[in-house]
C-alpha cells in the first residue's frame, strides 16, 4: 500500500503499517540473506533489498523472497555486499563495496557490470561504490570511496569522472540528493553542489569544532 513504511535495520527489514499501527518484519528466519539491511528499493510490487550478504527481492503479493546468487556470469551479483539500490526505467542498479556497479535488466534478467580499469579513465573510478541515484531527468550519479562522483554516460556505456575539487580523486561519496536546480553530494570533504544551469560545482567546506 501507499502508506507503507519500509525501513532497514540491523535486524532484517521492517514494513510499517500506519492505518493499523502495526510492523511486519523480514529477517533470516523469514529467507532473507543477512540481517544487516543496507538499501531498500521498490519496484512495481517487488521490494529490492540490499544486505550484508547479498541482494534480495521481497514479493508483496505472496511475500515470497527471492535470493540473487553471488557470480560474475550475469546470473547475480558480482559481490555480497549491496550498498545502495537505483530504479532507471527498466534497469536496477546495484552499488556493491568492492565489486562495483552491478546492473540488472528487468526484462532479459540479467546482470551487466561496470568496473574499475586503471588504464581507462572512462571506466568507473572505483570499485567501491558508496552510492547511486538516479536523478530526475534520469541520468545515473554514483559516489565512490576513495575515488570521487561519476556519471553514467549511455552512449558509450561508460563513466564521466567529475573534478570538482583538489582533492576529487580522495574523496568518499556516502550520499546523493537533488533538488529543482542542483544535485547535491555529501563527501568526505564537506558537501558539494551541482548546478543544472551552470553545469558546475560549489563547494562547502565541513565546520570544524
Amino acid at each position: 500500500d501507499d502508506d507503507t513504511l519500509w525501513i532497514a535495520t540491523h535486524n532484517g527489514l521492517s514494513q510499517y503499517h500506519p492505518e493499523t499501527d502495526t510492523f511486519t518484519n523480514y529477517n533470516t528466519s523469514t529467507g532473507l540473506s543477512h540481517n544487516n539491511i543496507q538499501s531498500v528499493l521498490k519496484v512495481g510490487n517487488d521490494i529490492w533489498v540490499g544486505t550484508d550478504n547479498g541482494l534480495n527481492v521481497v514479493n508483496l503479493i505472496s511475500n515470497e523472497v527471492s535470493i540473487f546468487a553471488i557470480n560474475s556470469n550475469s546470473t547475480g551479483t558480482n559481490h555480497r555486499w549491496i550498498r545502495s539500490l537505483a530504479h532507471q526505467g527498466n534497469y536496477v542498479w546495484v552499488a556493491t563495496w568492492g565489486g562495483g556497479l552491478n546492473r540488472y535488466d528487468l526484462t532479459l534478467k540479467r546482470f551487466d557490470y561496470f568496473r574499475n580499469n586503471p588504464t581507462n579513465n572512462h571506466s568507473l573510478s572505483s570499485d567501491t561504490v558508496y552510492s547511486v541515484y538516479t536523478t530526475d531527468s534520469n541520468e545515473i550519479w554514483i559516489g565512490t570511496v576513495k575515488g570521487g562522483v561519476n556519471r553514467f554516460n549511455i552512449s558509450c556505456e561508460c563513466f564521466d569522472r567529475f573534478n570538482f575539487n583538489d582533492n576529487h580523486e580522495q574523496l568518499t561519496v556516502p550520499n546523493i540528493s537533488e533538488d529543482k536546480e542542483s544535485i547535491w553530494f555529501a563527501t568526505s570533504n564537506g558537501l558539494s553542489q551541482f548546478s543544472f544551469s551552470k553545469q558546475q560545482f560549489s563547494n562547502y567546506s565541513m565546520l570544524k569544532p
